[in-house]
């Protein structure tokens, strides 16, 4: 089965463009202001994401802290 090339409509320009996603556009306090609404532990997760998001999860104003035993193991 032949597999069809698809062509980029790059306007003619021959460079390749780096990937990005919306999210590298926003700004520190939009960021902040999203992760806010998350639990503390995804909210830690996103470290991971990016090497600009490394230190950011300690910055939000409300994290959300759970106590139950089961939340340790999840």
């Amino acid at each position: 089965m032949k597999r069809l090339r698809r062509r980029r409509n790059d306007g003619g320009n021959k460079k390749k463009k780096k990937n990005k996603d919306m999210f590298d556009d926003l700004p520190d306090c939009i960021l902040l202001h999203i992760l806010s609404f998350l639990d503390t532990k995804p909210a830690v997760q996103t470290c991971i994401l990016s090497t600009r998001w490394k230190d950011l999860w300690k910055r939000v104003p409300t994290l959300t802290l759970s106590s139950s035993p089961d939340s340790y193991y999840v």
